[in-house]
């Protein structure tokens, strides 16, 4: 099979590695019939290549890097309602991962030029009938649009849009989903999981039975030998400071080395100190606005 790589394939191409069971090199090309083609990012969390999705019919996408590649957590996929044939197919891809299919990565705006459909159904990846978009009164909107007629199903259409708190007064149109679980757009629609504050690898997807729904999942290592220690980030970091005594100094255990020792260690433990509070899981436990406003100020102050 030939690819034509023009300018998203090369981009990716530099960000990944290859990834085999004996060696690493830089790639531009995959094959179809080739299932251990695949490209892994530097930092091991995503795979790429392509996907089975019928018979004799292939589509490329991205998904979470784990040991089983046989039932991998697609994030993306290119042209799923056009796949390739397995036999010498040419498939071109310019930067498609501007356009999302059913999921959202932390990170990843959903803006007014964009939105998520969701999938036929658990075992079919084309595309389904529910859509999530920035309609023309800036309101995120969830959409049945089926082939005999449509329907909103979110926000509630038997209440008006300030019954349901949303706000339409804002132009930007846009929502994102951090890498924390907080969710938040434009429009005044904001939340967060019940696992809030964890650095985790998480993705919001559209799922085929109109559901809107953020998956976690822990960071393993993969089959690469990559392994992302620290996954429960604030956890980590509560771990540390509970540690102090039994070190030096934990704020320098904690600290990215590529900062070196360009900072105040004692302004630097209360910030560290403060952002743990802000992140306990006892609402009534973390500290109000003002009073964070106001220990900033005192450290301004003062130093």
């Amino acid at each position: 099979m030939a690819i034509s790589i023009p300018f998203f394939l090369l981009l990716l191409a530099l960000y990944f590695q290859y990834c085999s069971s004996s060696s690493y090199s830089q790639v531009l090309s995959l094959s179809v019939g080739k299932p251990e083609d695949v490209i892994v990012s530097k930092n091991g969390l995503f795979s790429a290549g392509f996907q089975a999705i019928g018979e004799n019919a292939y589509c490329f996408t991205i998904w979470f890097a784990q040991p089983d590649h046989q039932n991998p957590t697609i994030v993306w996929m290119a042209n799923r309602d056009q796949p390739v044939n397995g036999i010498r197919s040419t498939l071109s891809l310019i930067k498609l991962f501007d356009f999302p299919t059913n999921t959202l990565l932390p990170g990843q705006n959903l803006t007014r030029s964009i939105k998520l459909v969701s999938s036929r159904s658990e075992t079919n990846q084309s595309s389904g009938f529910y859509k999530l978009f920035y309609d023309n009164d800036n309101i995120l909107r969830l959409l049945y649009d089926g082939p005999d007629f449509s329907s909103t199903y979110w926000p509630d259409p038997g209440k008006s849009l300030w019954d349901a708190g949303r706000s339409t007064y804002n132009g930007s149109r846009v929502a994102v989903l951090d890498a924390l679980g907080y969710f938040v757009s434009s429009h005044n629609y904001n939340f967060r999981t019940s696992d809030y504050g964890l650095v985790l690898q998480r993705r919001l997807t559209l799922d085929s039975d109109r559901n809107l729904r953020v998956y976690s999942r822990e960071q393993d290592a993969n089959e690469c030998g990559v392994e992302e220690p620290h996954g429960r980030l604030v956890t980590w970091v509560r771990e540390k400071r509970n540690q102090r005594f039994e070190m030096a100094s934990w704020v320098e255990e904690i600290i990215a080395p590529v900062i070196e020792a360009n900072y105040d260690i004692n302004i630097m433990e209360t910030l560290a100190s403060v952002a743990l509070d802000c992140v306990e899981e006892d609402r009534d436990s973390r500290p109000t606005m003002s009073q964070v406003v106001e220990l900033l100020q005192s450290i301004d102050n003062d130093s």
